[in-house]
């Protein structure tokens, strides 16, 4: 399921390896970055599947009598002596209890944002109908587009009616390239062949 996301998204630079780590292939640029951005859910998601993969593993190992491999771990990572018994309720059972409230806490929480996140995938996003703030940029934005059609629509209107549909798109595409100049403020060269 990470990975159709990942997928959805068109996010080929990251990478879901089998730890569950999201590690990106190449370097990122700030656009990257922002595009690759992930919401609770799938972080979350991702986690407790960590969690339940390093839990496996290390029951495999335990029944592949590999403990010998984590007390070595103990000695080099901690720099502790021999391995006692540890508390009389046993040394996993206090973190266990941590954990088991956890998930009894973030399920709740887990299947809410997961329904928003599919129903986001699946139907889109929902604008709250909230008008935006009129901008300096937004008013010469739209001015532009505004501006645009109005010359357009000129243009076709001078036309003669029998070349107007297979010229309309010619000129439309030399209209765009004019515009972009006009508004980068370079001079605009076309060479104007049979076509037009």
């Amino acid at each position: 399921m990470l990975n159709l996301l990942i997928h959805r998204k068109n996010l080929n630079y990251l990478h879901l390896d089998y730890n569950f780590n999201l590690k990106p292939v190449k370097t990122l640029t700030t656009k990257e970055r922002k595009k690759s951005r992930f919401g609770n859910a799938f972080h979350l998601c991702r986690e407790i599947l960590r969690l339940t993969k390093l839990v496996v593993d290390a029951h495999v190992q335990y029944r592949l009598n590999n403990v010998d491999a984590y007390q070595h771990l103990i000695y080099y990572r901690f720099n502790t002596g021999p391995v006692g018994k540890g508390p009389g309720c046993g040394v996993w059972a206090p973190g266990w209890r941590v954990w088991l409230f956890f998930m009894r806490g973030i399920t709740p929480l887990l299947e809410r944002w997961l329904g928003n996140l599919l129903s986001r995938q699946f139907e889109g996003r929902h604008s709250k109908g909230v008008a935006k703030t009129v901008t300096k940029q937004r008013v010469e934005s739209h001015f532009d587009l505004e501006l645009r059609a109005a010359v357009m629509h000129d243009i076709l209107d001078m036309m003669p009616e029998g070349i107007k549909q297979n010229k309309a798109r010619v000129i439309l595409q030399h209209l765009s390239e004019a515009w972009r100049c006009w508004k980068a403020n370079i001079p605009w060269k076309v060479s104007f062949n049979e076509n037009l």
